[in-house]
């Protein structure tokens, strides 16, 4: 009973702190999502890792904590590595929020990424699919995530 429950505490703790190195993407798609699109979803691949999502100056305002990451869909036959990470872009200036990981790596979720309170003024948040330097096996890799939200 106490290892168990250790065990599930040091997962825990390692899904919270889970980080990745920052990749770079070529398919990154914008959209400007209003409330009536909250049910929006994205279909990342490995042509097309990345989305990104704008964040107005009064949504920017409300000082959320969280950021939520909804993935309603993982095909990843071959049990690939993969993580989502989280970008913040203003003018110029871009910050890694933060990454989390499916565990198995083809189980979909709900997870949170911690905002640092980073996410100030207008600007864009950027999902991106992380494959962590895997090059080959990626043509069956799809995920469907829905839009961003802030908690």
């Amino acid at each position: 009973m106490q290892y168990g429950l250790i065990f599930i505490l040091t997962l825990q703790l390692s899904w919270l702190s889970c980080t990745s190195c920052q990749h770079g993407t070529n398919g990154t798609r914008t959209e400007e999502v209003t409330p009536s699109q909250n049910d929006t979803v994205f279909s990342l691949t490995a042509e097309n890792p990345s989305f990104s999502q704008r964040v107005s100056q009064e949504e920017a305002k409300r000082n959320y904590k969280f950021v939520r990451i909804t993935v309603d869909e993982i095909v990843n036959p071959k049990s690939l590595p993969i993580t989502f990470d989280l970008y913040w872009h203003t003018g110029e200036k871009t910050e890694f929020l933060g990454s989390v990981s499916p565990f198995p790596a083809n189980n979909p979720g709900s997870f949170i990424v911690a905002t640092g309170g980073k996410v100030v003024g207008e600007g864009q948040m950027e999902l991106r699919l992380g494959l962590k330097d895997i090059e080959k096996d990626l043509e069956s890799l799809k995920v469907r995530v829905r839009r961003l939200r802030f908690e």
